[in-house]
């Protein structure tokens, strides 16, 4: 007798894999009878056996099916091992992140596509540097490259030396391009680094400040260090706006 918690574990694995109501109940039934016949199944099931063998072609077809003695007069059907059911959703979780990669790899492209239509501007307060962090994170499947403009010094108190390392590694991974226009004193040299995918250039004739802006897809996130806030502003005319100023500060400097 299969345990109430058992039961609902594979449930939820079979549907995962798409099995239907009807399908988990002959799987259900036949791991705890064992080896059945058609006309066996067909009554403890109350169904007719043609539909008993749908059933048992459905569950052929995804390979956990045993429908033994398949040329003998008294066949027997039995699902495959439960180690069958491993595999299928070992071999699912694979296919599943390989499709996530590469809609991952294409979010900027479909963002481009994606139409506000009569959508307002989104724009929301983060507060702390938890929710920074998590934010700064995220952008990073959701554009190719990420334009920093302000104190880096400052912008940098938010990361501990972990997190940044982990970030631009992840950053690196993805292939995400990062242009920095920051300050003389903080410390960051001018400089190209292919191999980084890292363009860093210096402000001049600008009074400093310690806040700072970031443009990543259609997002724009303006940081306060005082009071460890950021604003998040996802608006197409906003962020088409700040990208247009910070391309100019880049050719400028």
């Amino acid at each position: 007798m299969l345990s109430k918690e058992l039961q609902q574990n594979l449930t939820h694995a079979l549907t995962f894999l798409g099995i239907t109501p009807k399908q988990r109940e002959l799987y259900l039934l036949s791991l705890s009878h064992g080896p059945s016949s058609v006309l066996q199944i067909s009554e403890l099931l109350s169904i007719s056996r043609p539909n008993v063998y749908k059933l048992i072609d459905a569950l052929d077809a995804v390979g956990l099916s045993n429908f033994s003695d398949r040329t003998s007069r008294k066949k027997k059907f039995s699902i495959a091992p439960p180690t069958k059911l491993l595999q299928l959703l070992d071999e699912k979780k694979e296919a599943i992140q390989e499709v996530r990669e590469r809609i991952s790899s294409d979010m900027p492209e479909l963002l481009g596509h994606y139409k506000q239509g009569e959508r307002g501007p989104n724009v929301r307060i983060l507060s702390g540097k938890r929710a920074f962090r998590d934010m700064f994170f995220q952008v990073l499947d959701e554009t190719n490259s990420v334009e920093f403009c302000g104190s880096a010094v400052d912008f940098m108190e938010v990361f501990s030396a972990s997190d940044g390392e982990r970030w631009r590694q992840e950053r690196l991974r993805k292939d995400v391009e990062l242009k920095l226009l920051v300050f003389r004193n903080d410390q960051i040299s001018p400089q190209e680094d292919a191999d980084e995918l890292r363009v860093v250039k210096n402000l001049k004739d600008l009074d400093g400040f310690t806040s700072s802006f970031l443009l990543a897809g259609d997002r724009a996130v303006i940081w306060q260090p005082e009071s460890k806030v950021a604003i998040l502003i996802e608006d197409q005319s906003i962020v088409k706006m700040m990208k247009s100023l910070f391309t100019h500060l880049w050719h400028s400097n």
